[in-house]
Order: C-alpha cells, then structure tokens, then sequence
C-alpha cells in the first residue's frame, strides 16, 4: 500500500488558529466547537460608482494576495455524516469571521497561551543566543495571531506571514499597521526576563517593517527555504484526514532549512469547530500523533501538553511541539 501522506491532494490551508473558535450555541454541530481564525462577515457593500462607458472597463486588482475567492453559499453548515471524511479541498476557508476570532481567542492574555509563550520564547532564545542572524522566518496559518510572529522577531530579518484565508489576510494586513492593545499583554509575556526580547523597544513598529502578509497553501510550501518557522493550529484544523494532517505537518517542517529551530501548536483530540454558524472539520489527534509525525522529519526537543478544556467543546487540551529540523 502506498503512503497516504503521498497521495494527499494540493489544496488550501485554513487559518492558524481555526480550532479556537468560539461556540455558537444555535449551530447545527452536535458537539459545540469555537470559530476559527478570520470568517469575516459579509462587509457592507461600497456604494457604486456611476457606470463607466460601454467601451470602458476595469481591470482585476494584480494583487493576488488580495482577491477572495467565491464561498460557497451554505456550504459546510453542519458536520458530516459518518461515511463523509472531508478533505482540505472540500472547504469554504474564505469563510472566516476574523474580528470575532479575534476578540474571543486574543482579545486579552488567556492561561492557555501564557503557557504557549513560555515554551516556545524560551525555545527560540536558547537556540538563537549568540548564534547566526537568521534572514528568513515563516509562520504558517498565521490567522488572527500575532505571537508567533512576535516569538520570532529577535531572530530573523523578515518574517512571512503565511495566510490561506483572504479574511485572515485583510485583517494581519491591518493589525500590522495598527495593532491591537491586547498585543501589548502578549508582548509582555514573550519579552518578561527574556534578554534577546527586552532589547526591542518598539516591537511593534519592528514587526510592521520587517513582516509580510503573503496568500498562501500549506500543501505547496517551499521546501528548504527558511531558517525558523511557527504553525499553530494549522494542520489538525484544516481536514478531517489523518493523511492530510501528517502530510501538512511535515510539510511545514520541510520548508525550513536544515536545524533551523521551530515551534508547533495542535489542538488536541478535536472533533471539529463551528464558526458564525459554519461547521468547519478537525483531525482528532494527540500527543503521540503528533511525535509520530513529526520523529520522521525533525529532531524532537520537547512535546508538552497544555491543559485546556473551557475554550469549547470538543477538544481535550492543545499540545506544544518544539525541535529542529533534521
């Protein structure tokens, strides 16, 4: 029998941190899930112009990073059936609320993510200090969260923010340039005792001229090509698929060069999330999964498991991966 892993189909990433979603108690999901990353609601509509000249026309926007893509009315409203596993494919992920995510999940410092940051900032400064400047930095399913992102900013001279949902991307694009209060709360947590963080005075001003927001698909991920990398809540949220989420995993591994160090966030055991009414698939995994996954690719530094239980229903706590690439 061939590897699952291999056969898997290209297709979208959801955004990073989907799995969080808040629990929308009239939603068709019999289990409560929380709303992922960004599904913006419809904006209103712009009103229009006057009509141009039969002989005139617009040309589309080039900037690929900007265009949505049609979503689906009512599509992916409910959970599956049984026989159903959906696929990454099979998936509306422009249909995120993004300020709603947001506001739920990073509104203000959660115990959960406290424990995140120690992990992962004590992990990037014990394998940064006094080594070589790293010039490159991605953060795969960046969503509605900035902390990975900031996790790195001592370290490397840019960091791309790697985003499937237009949604998700409108709104880094925006918090880049004027981010939230909250932000400061998890500033504070990474840079607390921390020298190589203290340093940075202005550290949103720094990630603002060193990050870019760039569309993208964890399925077609450059391989080799950067030197740290972050992807939390990304591969177990975006498919129903054990294949899928290992093939997204190693994936993510595989775009960094060889020992360059990074940090990985799961939800643990989720049977799937709800957002503004929208069912949206897990891949029910844990600690050992994720081990198995990732022995394959990475030198393993440490898998810790976060308590976590009052987010949603649905899930049984989130699980920390940090390493290097082998």
């Amino acid at each position: 029998m061939s590897d699952p892993d291999s056969n898997a189909s290209l297709a979208a990433t959801a955004p990073a941190t989907a799995a969080r979603a808040t629990v929308i108690k009239d939603a068709a999901s019999p289990s409560k899930s929380i709303p992922p990353s960004k599904a913006a609601p419809q904006s209103k509509a712009a009103p229009q112009s006057k009509a141009a000249p039969p002989s005139k026309t617009v040309p589309p926007s080039k900037d690929t990073r900007t265009q949505p893509e049609a979503v689906p009315p009512s599509k992916d409203m409910g959970p599956p059936s049984k026989d159903v596993l959906p696929g990454n494919a099979d998936v509306a992920w422009d249909a995120f609320d993004s300020e709603e995510y947001f506001q739920h999940n990073y509104g203000q410092l959660l115990r959960e993510d406290r424990e995140i940051i120690q992990i992962v900032a004590d992990h990037f400064q014990r394998y940064n200090a006094g080594k070589q400047w790293r010039d490159k930095a991605i953060d795969v399913g960046a969503g509605t969260n900035l902390y990975p992102a900031l996790a790195m900013l001592p370290f490397a001279g840019h960091v791309t923010l790697f985003e499937r949902a237009f949604t998700n991307r409108t709104w880094l694009t925006k918090q880049l340039s004027n981010p939230a209060g909250s932000w400061w709360q998890f500033w504070e947590a990474i840079s607390s005792g921390r020298e190589a963080y203290e340093k940075i005075n202005k550290p949103f001003d720094m990630l603002d001229g060193r990050a870019s927001v760039v569309k993208g698909n964890v399925f077609a991920l450059e391989q080799n090509a950067y030197d740290m990398g972050t992807m939390f809540f990304v591969s177990e949220s975006i498919t129903t698929r054990l294949d899928e989420f290992r093939r997204a995993t190693k994936l993510f591994v595989g775009s960094l060069t060889t020992r360059a160090p990074f940090a990985a966030a799961f939800m643990r055991n989720s049977s799937g999330y709800v957002v503004a009414g929208r069912w949206f698939p897990a891949c029910s995994i844990d600690e050992n999964d994720v081990r198995k996954c990732l022995a394959e690719v990475a030198l393993i530094d440490d898998i810790q498991v976060v308590d976590s239980h009052d987010l949603r229903e649905g899930y049984r706590g989130m699980i920390v991966a940090t390493g290097r690439k082998k």
